[in-house]
């Protein structure tokens, strides 16, 4: 199963892999719904006019002001941003799974660079990429911290902080990284607590460490984005039961378990809902059996538990929420067809399985390229109008298409022909 990611092929893969990345830089600016709203809270913030009243953190606006001041082409450095925040991601990752074997973490880091969600996060100007990358470097950071032999621990632990309270400014989902720095604060302070005083002083300005980066997320993330999440999580609750919607929303997180191994959008191609079914409670069960054998709590499970616990709970889909977890899934689903590939019929599906994923996260990058290159075509071949509401949905979002062809004038030149299309009163 692992022959083209031994030694030799796994560098080539991933150097391959990263330079399709990184020619996506040329793309014209991919707008979609919530694009439209993290650029309008920038312009705000840009042109010193009221926030609009969008329930979104404000980190990554604030970043493209920062990058629009500096002077830089603001679409281009998002995806450079995107893309190198993917690839330091994927070091966190490695780094986090550091006891896990090597062949696991090789087909964890590659299936994630051709996993479509992923190749999308990379292009479309939104925190996902960035948020991936703080994160799962911030996660890399708690758990290397707990290793006994690794040195500078409480170094790592200050390194865990700051990108924790980063990635809490992107998104809100920043809140499932503080239950695992606050374990990893925990398992390092008690590698070495002893019972003199000097020890208990170290105890106690851990946890207030841990404390003090509570604090400082939950402003990141209540400045404009907490208040208004709650109240759509509470909206999507509000008719029939909690239970039933819970129950309603375990069944959606299986089918994305079915919808990341199929590696096809169901949004785009709906044909593939069907066989969702049969990919996602077989995921779903390996993970409940790796659950069960593991022989200690440390900062990795503690995040991917109350991230998922999150997924679970939050009233909406969205395959692109999953990507901040995703090489540790594919991971679980690497270490049990392995460990089962004695067996002649495992062996076969894991190897038609990477088959597939490889084949379809080429296909989806060869796809993504085409619309970077696409020039003057690519309002016909990235959605129906380059970003702007389908024919007959303008009125769903009467602001969404006028918006956008204001932030297209405005950080995006190239797309001349919807720059003279922008109304004359700015």
């Amino acid at each position: 199963m692992t022959r083209l990611l031994n030694d030799k092929w796994f560098p080539w893969a991933v150097g391959v892999l990263a330079a399709a990345y990184l020619i996506q830089i040329v793309t014209p600016l991919r707008l979609d719904h919530d694009s439209v709203l993290y650029f309008r809270i920038a312009m705000s913030f840009a042109d010193h006019t009221p926030r609009p009243d969008i329930g979104l953190p404000n980190g990554f606006p604030l970043l493209i002001v920062f990058l629009e001041r500096l002077g830089f082409a603001v679409k281009t450095a998002l995806v450079l941003l995107g893309v190198l925040s993917i690839f330091a991601g994927l070091l966190g990752a490695w780094a986090a799974m550091d006891k896990v074997d090597v062949r696991v973490r090789r087909i964890a880091i590659v299936m994630t660079l051709l996993c479509f969600s992923v190749i999308r996060a990379a292009v479309v100007p939104e925190p996902d990429a960035i948020y991936f990358g703080l994160s799962l470097l911030a996660v890399g950071a708690m758990q290397r911290a707990t290793d006994p032999a690794a040195r500078q621990r409480y170094v790592l632990l200050v390194i865990a902080v700051a990108l924790t309270t980063l990635a809490g400014t992107l998104r809100s989902a920043g809140v499932a990284m503080i239950p695992a720095l606050l374990c990893s604060v925990w398992m390092t302070v008690t590698l070495e607590a002893g019972r003199d005083l000097r020890r208990r002083i170290q105890f106690a300005m851990a946890l207030m460490l841990g404390v003090a980066l509570l604090a400082g997320v939950s402003f990141g993330v209540v400045n404009g984005s907490l208040g208004s999440y709650a109240g759509s999580a509470l909206q999507g609750y509000s008719a029939g039961t909690g239970l039933s919607h819970v129950w309603k929303r375990f069944g959606g997180t299986v089918n994305r378990f079915g919808e990341l191994s199929l590696n096809v959008p169901a949004l785009k191609y709906p044909i593939i809902r069907p066989l969702e079914r049969y990919p996602g409670p077989a995921v779903a069960i390996l993970l409940l059996i790796y659950a069960r054998t593991l022989r200690r709590i440390d900062p990795l499970v503690v995040y991917v538990a109350c991230y998922m616990g999150m997924l679970i709970v939050w009233p909406f889909d969205a395959i692109r929420l999953w990507i901040p977890i995703l090489p540790f899934l594919i991971a679980v689903v690497a270490k049990a067809l392995l460990d089962l590939d004695r067996f002649r019929v495992v062996a076969v599906m894991s190897r038609l399985w990477l088959a597939w994923m490889i084949v379809i996260g080429l296909g989806a990058i060869a796809y993504t390229t085409r619309i970077s290159f696409s020039g003057k075509n690519f309002p016909l071949r990235y959605g129906l109008r380059g970003g702007l509401a389908s024919p007959g949905e303008e009125a769903r979002n009467p602001l969404h298409d006028l918006s956008a062809l204001r932030i297209i004038a405005r950080y995006d030149a190239d797309q001349a022909e919807l720059r003279r299309a922008l109304p004359v009163d700015r």
